[in-house]
């Protein structure tokens, strides 16, 4: 299973078998969606170790819709989960649909996430000073 994997990352406009174009991974923008969802990954992560802290040094959630799951970190992290497959699943439609698109998609929200990281680090940099 693997080798067919390997080979459609590296000759995506054939299948293991030498046939048409997979239509999986039918581009070269797969690869950097790819490591976007990674990065996508580790940033979710960061925000729930990240919002945990806070809250463990005495701070708050600032959205009101995370509110009451902030507090429960295996649940967060689920959200988090099912977020990602969502966000998965539209950007692999996107890019079907219009060639590129799922960077259109996937930046954004990177973009966000990257922020939301960087307000709580700061937020935890500042109730530790306290």
């Amino acid at each position: 299973m693997s080798g067919l994997i390997t080979h459609a990352l590296f000759h995506p406009d054939k299948n293991a078998s030498g046939g048409p174009e997979t239509r999986w991974l039918h581009s070269e923008f797969r690869f950097p969606i790819f490591l976007g969802f990674i990065l996508l990954s580790v940033l979710f992560g960061l925000d729930v170790v990240t919002t945990s802290l806070v809250l463990f040094m005495g701070g708050y959630e600032q959205n009101t819709v995370m509110a009451v799951v902030v507090h429960y970190p295996a649940i967060h992290l689920a959200i988090k989960g099912i977020a990602l497959i969502a966000i998965a699943f539209i950007t692999q439609y996107g890019d079907q649909v219009t060639h590129g698109k799922g960077l259109v998609i996937l930046g954004p929200v990177l973009l966000f996430y990257a922020f939301v990281i960087v307000n709580n680090a700061t937020v935890v940099a500042q109730l530790a000073a306290i």
